[in-house]
């Protein structure tokens, strides 16, 4: 199984050799083999990169995340070739029931407030707080229409980093936050596309210029892997560092309870979106193909 996450920083040259990556650089070269490979980040605009490379990294379906000049991610490279039923997975999705989306939707805020909470008890924050986004939970409607998930984010965020903290301000912290969901965003976006779906048909969210709106729905769950991490091991530094961006993209290496099972981050993402597809089938959503956060396994570097 493929595991390994190359990140190119200093690279002059990249080009394929065999099946392998080469990384030229002024100190030399350095071989890569592409079935090592769970994923690529391209951090240096100095980089210049063969159409070969990109190809080989597609068609081995390695998640390619270009970042821009501020190192946040920016483009997310998918191949056409997603799945052998690809017609069929886009139609069925199109005609997706739309009480259906709502249910699911529903299900999705559930599960996110839930991880929340979690996180709440693993840092040992005020159970008056624990206990309000229990009530959140209590008072979710179909598709959310009272927007309890926005609710319990207040209350989730100012517990967790403090009452001076918002989402929009720009520091270390939403940098980190940013950073790490954008990772997620990718890793789930890759992995929808290849199921055969369409990343802009969405459950909820949308807006005619996003491309993956169905990876932010999907997402979700995943977000508080991120939050727990950056508030662990982020929070109480001073800035935002490379090595804490290496840090967060690892975070695809770390393990997770789904199914009953321990496995890698990419593999939960695998198993969930499976059982997304195939709730539109059977009308069923087993709970344990949510991600539990509270048995996350970081896998230091």
């Amino acid at each position: 199984m493929s595991w390994k996450t190359l990140i190119i920083k200093d690279s002059e040259y990249i080009n394929v050799f065999l099946d392998s990556v080469v990384i030229r650089t002024k100190q030399g070269e350095v071989k890569q083999p592409i079935g090592d490979l769970n994923s690529v980040i391209f951090e240096s605009y100095k980089t210049t990169i063969t159409t070969r490379v990109i190809n080989k990294l597609a068609e081995k379906g390695v998640l390619t995340i270009l970042c821009d000049d501020t190192l946040m991610p920016n483009a997310l490279i998918t191949p056409i070739k997603g799945h052998h039923k690809q017609y069929e997975q886009i139609l069925n999705q199109i005609n997706w029931n739309k009480k259906d989306k709502l249910f699911l939707w529903t299900k999705i805020v559930k599960n996110k407030i839930e991880n929340q909470i979690d996180n709440l008890k693993m840092t040992n924050k005020n159970f008056d707080k624990v206990a309000h986004l229990n009530k959140f939970i209590s008072e979710l409607q179909l598709g959310d229409s009272t927007n309890r998930e926005a609710h319990a984010a207040k209350v989730y965020f100012h517990e967790l980093f403090g009452m001076e903290f918002r989402r929009n301000k720009d520091n270390h912290i939403n940098s980190a936050l940013n950073f790490g969901y954008s990772i997620i965003r990718s890793a789930v976006a890759r992995t929808i596309c290849s199921k055969g779906l369409h990343p802009s048909i969405s459950l909820f969210h949308h807006n005619g210029f996003n491309a993956f709106a169905l990876a932010d729905d999907l997402m979700e769950p995943f977000r508080p892997i991120v939050d727990l991490y950056v508030f662990s091991k982020i929070m109480n530094e001073d800035y935002f560092s490379r090595n804490h961006r290496i840090a967060l993209i690892n975070l695809l290496n770390c393990k997770v309870t789904i199914n009953g099972k321990s496995v890698y981050l990419t593999n939960a993402i695998e198993i969930y979106i499976d059982e997304v597809i195939n709730f539109f089938k059977e009308k069923k959503f087993s709970d344990e193909k949510f991600p539990d956060v509270s048995s996350v396994l970081y896998y230091e570097l």
